[in-house]
């Protein structure tokens, strides 16, 4: 049997939060300028930071951080963030 990641909306309804999300013109833009930014941020790290555990480990939050800002923006509903 295949668990799917199933999660419940505030109206009752069941939605598949592993299933792909389609996003349109704005929301490319919008997750474009979240990796710019993030491009400049990972940048000044390695400029700023010495070669070590700890700047490796910022880099990996950034990348993180990346991952669950444009997941933010592909799962926006029209009206409503959630």
């Amino acid at each position: 049997m295949l668990l799917r990641g199933l999660k419940k909306e505030g109206n009752g309804k069941m939605i598949d939060i592993f299933e792909n999300r389609a996003v349109d013109e704005e929301q490319v833009e919008r997750i474009n300028k979240v990796k710019t930014q993030a491009d400049y941020l990972y940048k000044y790290i390695l400029e700023m930071c010495p070669g070590n555990r700890e700047q490796s480990i910022a880099i990996t939050k950034l990348e993180e951080s990346v991952m669950w800002a444009t997941k933010s923006i592909a799962h926006e509903k029209k009206g409503r963030r959630w």
